[in-house]
């Protein structure tokens, strides 16, 4: 039964394991995803914004590229600084029609050419998330602005901290699941036990061994299924000891066997015949009380049995003090 309750315990704490890891992965994908589209949600407004913001700007300093108004330059540069200064946000850039940058969160960037796009874009490249959108000004494209936003700055620490709750969530549900398939168990292999003590005393030969049923499931069925062959061992014991006293142990083995009478079929045969009796009984009855003769006949009749017995003779009745008994029946005896 212990062996029982460990498997059962392992396979509950492996079944919740898996259970709650495939949640858990679950959740914490839906959550990156939910995530990552806010993510470029943000990433889309901080882009129009920089793309309005800066266009006009942009078509000033872009007419003369040789020697752009200070103005104009340095409006662009703080409308790139301000966006790449927002949370998460790791490239911040202003580019012309021709794929210059005028602007950048990165000074280092200043001057160099980018690649541009027909149209707005979306992309995810190592961990980061780049959104360009083009910078229209009185129907003409004059450029474009480009932001990047770093996801793992951005969802990671929400993710780690889903990760956490899921990972104490998960151990408690462990915890209540192992108890709770433990108390089960235990619930499940107490009947069994009883029963288990009921067979071993029913195998020592305790017939009057019961176990109450607890249930009506298999086990409260195996339960009274138990029962009734207690009950009919019982019976048969009872049988056993009551002929046992008046029979042979062949006729006894042969009632039990065949309770129909199949096998005590009849049969002509040379047997002896005993009546015997107390002699005088009449005369000595007379200045007795009932009790003791009551007692003197069951004396006399249990050493009379025992005698018959002893020799393989067969009680028929008893009548009054005298007892009728029969040799060579049943079983045969040359000597009857």
């Amino acid at each position: 039964m212990r062996s029982l309750q460990v498997k059962f315990s392992l396979l509950v704490v492996i079944l919740l394991v898996l259970g709650c890891t495939g949640i858990a992965w679950i959740a914490i994908a839906q959550e990156r995803r939910a995530l990552t589209q806010e993510a470029e949600k943000r990433a889309h407004v901080l882009a129009k914004h920089l793309a309005g913001a800066a266009s006009e700007a942009l078509v000033v300093v872009s007419g003369d590229p040789h020697s752009p108004p200070p103005a104009e330059e340095l409006l662009l540069r703080k409308l790139a600084s301000q966006v790449g200064s927002e949370e998460g946000v790791v490239e911040a850039r202003v580019l012309g029609a021709d794929g210059r940058v005028w602007a950048s969160a990165d000074a280092s960037e200043l001057g160099e050419r980018h690649e541009l796009g027909g149209r707005e874009r979306v992309e995810h490249h190592a961990g980061r998330l780049r959104v360009a959108v083009p910078m229209i000004y009185s129907d003409v494209r004059v450029g474009e602005a480009q932001i990047a936003l770093d996801l793992d700055a951005i969802i990671g620490p929400v993710i780690r901290t889903t990760r956490r709750q899921l990972t104490a969530v998960a151990a408690l549900v462990v915890v209540f699941g192992v108890a709770g398939g433990i108390a089960f168990v235990a619930l499940l292999v107490g009947p069994l036990r009883r029963l288990r003590a009921g067979v071993e005393r029913l195998a020592a030969g305790d017939f009057a061994a019961r176990v109450p049923p607890t249930s009506r499931d298999e086990v409260g069925e195996l339960t009274r299924a138990f029962n009734e062959m207690g009950e009919s061992l019982q019976q048969k014991q009872r049988i056993q000891g009551a002929f046992g006293r008046y029979v042979s142990d062949y006729v006894l083995s042969q009632l039990l066997e065949s309770p129909d009478g199949a096998e005590l079929s009849g049969a002509e045969r040379e047997v002896t015949i005993l009546f015997a009796d107390i002699r005088r009984f009449t005369r000595l009855s007379e200045g007795m009380k009932a009790r003791d003769v009551v007692a003197l006949l069951n004396d006399v009749f249990q050493l009379a049995t025992d005698c018959i017995l002893a020799h393989g003779g067969t009680i028929d009745k008893f009548i009054g003090d005298s007892v009728m008994a029969y040799f060579g029946a049943p079983v045969t005896r040359a000597d009857h």
